[in-house]
């Protein structure tokens, strides 16, 4: 991985920047630049000793500058691991199950689904269309039914706009008689990022 260094400055008083230089790079790693607004605000928030003394400010600002460096490092390879990513893909999941539980299963598909989403139901029927498949869970059949799953797999695309994840499903819901039905089965999701860089 490689790491542009730009500049550096080091006597970086606020006095000597004014508003419309703070955009300025003080380093930039890949596609990630560190700009003399940011170092700025994370050095005056940031608590050490060292700072009191004026003897040690400019070599304790170039160790601060190489920390925040090595911050954006991990955090790219971090990125580079999927870490981030199938995180958010793990909390949407949950997410979208707490939905189901709290708000029914219609509102939380109704949420969650993309405008063109589809999904697959009995005797391989293809709902399309969010409104749509809220309609499917509005129906006198459903509307009372509940629905808790796990994911037991999970995969992010190198881009980190796409990822899967299955599982098993546990559906609950009352017959005519008052009985409660249970069904178990395999669930399979697949989630794209939005424009709003939710899934």
């Amino acid at each position: 991985m490689k790491i542009f260094l730009f500049f550096i400055l080091l006597t970086f008083a606020s006095s000597h920047y004014s508003q419309d230089n703070f955009e300025e790079p003080l380093a930039r790693i890949g596609n990630i630049t560190i700009t003399a607004e940011e170092f700025q605000q994370r050095y005056e928030m940031t608590p050490a000793f060292r700072k009191q003394n004026k003897n040690l400010t400019e070599s304790f600002k170039l160790e601060f500058l190489f920390t925040l460096i090595a911050e954006k490092l991990w955090a790219m390879e971090a990125y580079n691991l999927g870490y981030d990513r199938s995180e958010v893909i793990q909390f949407s999941e949950k997410a979208f199950e707490k939905m189901a539980s709290d708000s029914g299963i219609a509102e939380a598909f109704y949420y969650y689904a993309d405008e063109n989403a589809v999904i697959k139901r009995e005797r391989d029927t293809l709902i399309k269309g969010k409104e749509n498949i809220k309609k499917y869970y509005e129906s006198r059949e459903i509307i009372n039914a509940t629905v808790s799953w796990t994911p037991d797999y999970l995969e992010v695309s190198d881009c980190g706009t796409l990822g899967y994840t299955y599982g098993r499903f546990v559906w609950m819901a009352l017959n005519e008689a008052g009985d409660t039905l249970r069904h178990t089965g395999v669930f399979h999701t697949v989630w794209k990022r939005q424009a709003d860089v939710n899934l």
